[in-house]
C-alpha cells in the first residue's frame, strides 16, 4: 500500500468508529437512569494490513472498521474523491454523513450467518448481488462486498420496489457485511453492515450546483428581458431574483437529500429484519 491508500483507510475506518461511538452514546442515553471466504490479500499487503490493524488500535479504531475500509478501497471501480470536494458537498448538502453503519445481532450460528446474509439480500425485494469476498474466514477477517442494483438494470423495479429505489435515490452502490461470533454464545453472530456515501455527497453536489446555477441563470435572463424597468435597474433585478432563485434551490435540495438519507436508512434497517427472519427459518 502507499501512502495515500494508508491515509484513506485510516481516514474511513475513523468515520467508522465514530459512528459506532454515536450509536452506543444514543442507546446508552436512551437507557433507564439506574442507581448503580473469497479474495485473500497477497503477503505484502496483508503485513501492511497487519500493521494498520496494530496503529489503529493504539488509537481505538477496531480492526474491523479496518478490514472494512480496506475492502471498500480494493472492491471501487472509481477514483478517490477528493477530500476538498467532499468537504463542499458537506456544506452545500448540509450533511456530513460518509457512511451509514449498522451493528446487529443474528440468531445463527456464525458458519451459517454470511449464508443467511447472502439468502436474504439476494431475494427480492433487495436484489443485491454477492461481488466480491475479502479475508481468509468470512468470521474471523472476512469482509463481504455486495453490489445493489444498477440504473442499468432498475426499469423492471422502480415503482414497485422501494429498496431499490431508495438505494438508487441515495446512490449508495455496494454494502459491506462482517459476521463475528457473539461472545459467550456460539448460536449468536454479531454483524456489521456498512454503506459508504461519498459517491452520493460528490453526486448530489454536482446535481444541487448545476440546478441552482441553471435555475440562477434562468432568473436572471428573465429578470432582465422582462421586468418593466430601465435596463440597468432590471438587469440588478434579475441578479437578485437569480441569488433567490439558486438559494432557494440549494434549501430544497437540502430537504430532498435529507430526505434520501432518512428512506435510504429506513431501507437497509428493512433488510436487516429480512436477515433476522431468515435465520429463523434454519
Amino acid at each position: 500500500m502507499n501512502d495515500d491508500e494508508i491515509r484513506r483507510i485510516l481516514s474511513r475506518a475513523a468515520q467508522l468508529q465514530e459512528q459506532k461511538a454515536q450509536q452506543e452514546r444514543s442507546a446508552a442515553a436512551a437507557l433507564p437512569q439506574s442507581s448503580g471466504a473469497g479474495d485473500s490479500d497477497d503477503a505484502s499487503s496483508g503485513m501492511d494490513l497487519e500493521i494498520l490493524k496494530e496503529a489503529a488500535a493504539e488509537v481505538g479504531i477496531h480492526s474491523e472498521d479496518i478490514l472494512i475500509a480496506a475492502a471498500e478501497q480494493k472492491s471501487s471501480r472509481h477514483k478517490p474523491i477528493r477530500e476538498r470536494l467532499l468537504k463542499r458537498a458537506e456544506l452545500a448538502l448540509g450533511s456530513n454523513q460518509r457512511v451509514m453503519r449498522f451493528a446487529f445481532q443474528v440468531k445463527a450460528r456464525p458458519e451459517d450467518t454470511p449464508g443467511i446474509i447472502r439468502r436474504a439480500s439476494e431475494a427480492k425485494p433487495y436484489l443485491l448481488t454477492l461481488e466480491s469476498t475479502f479475508g481468509d474466514d468470512l468470521t474471523v477477517d472476512g469482509v463481504m462486498v455486495f453490489r445493489t442494483v444498477g440504473y442499468e438494470n432498475a426499469d423492471a423495479f422502480i415503482g414497485t420496489n422501494n429498496f431499490v429505489l431508495r438505494m438508487l435515490t441515495l446512490d449508495v452502490k455496494k454494502l459491506f457485511f462482517t459476521v463475528r461470533p457473539a461472545e459467550g454464545n456460539v448460536q449468536l453472530s454479531n454483524v456489521v453492515m456498512v454503506a459508504p456515501l461519498d459517491y452520493s455527497l460528490s453526486l448530489n453536489y454536482k446535481v444541487d450546483t448545476g440546478l441552482s446555477l441553471s435555475l440562477g441563470g434562468i432568473a436572471l435572463v428573465l429578470g432582465g428581458l422582462l421586468l418593466p424597468f430601465p435596463p440597468l435597474a432590471a438587469w440588478a433585478a434579475g441578479a437578485g431574483m437569480a441569488g433567490a432563485g439558486s438559494w432557494l434551490t440549494r434549501v430544497a435540495y437540502r430537504a430532498s437529500y435529507r430526505r434520501s438519507l432518512r428512506k435510504g436508512r429506513e431501507a437497509m434497517e428493512d433488510l436487516i429484519n429480512a436477515i433476522r427472519t431468515e435465520a429463523m427459518t434454519i
